[in-house]
């Protein structure tokens, strides 16, 4: 049985093929190449092209995510690290709507959150997150989360 949503817990995965689709680089920009993408996880229903397969660590399984992301990084209004260790992101208000949807549509689902390509939370939604406010237990390293402060102050200004 997954942990609830709310409960925080941390899982690992190797390559994925999500690094593939996504990549680490922006053509023709000069910030920071980072990435982070809140998938969930797919129902049979939707074609071969739409899915991406994710492999889960804690406990082994491989899940189907819908292969277009619900948030990504260009819905980061701040990310900081916590004096817990945790990293909290707040959304902006396109953001905050987007996790607001998809948590209350998908409820029973799984939400993985992937960082530049790898695996770096997953629980099962059982709560609509309206707030806008998204706690990742761990797994970043500050190098990412300047990278990602770096990319938010770029995007205020453009």
């Amino acid at each position: 049985m997954r942990p609830p949503f709310n409960g925080f817990r941390a899982a690992l995965a190797g390559a994925i093929l999500l690094a593939a689709l996504h990549g680490t680089a922006e053509a023709g920009s000069s910030g920071p190449k980072v990435h982070m993408r809140f998938h969930v996880q797919a129902n049979e229903v939707l074609p071969k092209e739409q899915l991406v397969p994710i492999q889960l660590l804690n406990p082994p399984q491989l899940i189907y995510v819908r292969k277009l992301p619900e948030v990504t990084e260009r819905h980061f209004q701040s990310i900081q690290r916590l004096p817990s260790g945790a990293v909290l992101i707040q959304l902006n208000q396109a953001g905050t709507s987007l996790l607001d949807a998809a948590t209350s549509s998908y409820q029973g689902m799984v939400l993985v959150v992937l960082c530049n390509g790898r695996v770096l939370y997953d629980a099962v939604i059982d709560v609509p997150l309206r707030d806008g406010r998204f706690i990742i237990p761990g797994g970043m390293t500050d190098e990412e989360i300047l990278a990602f402060q770096k990319l938010i102050e770029r995007n205020r200004r453009a």
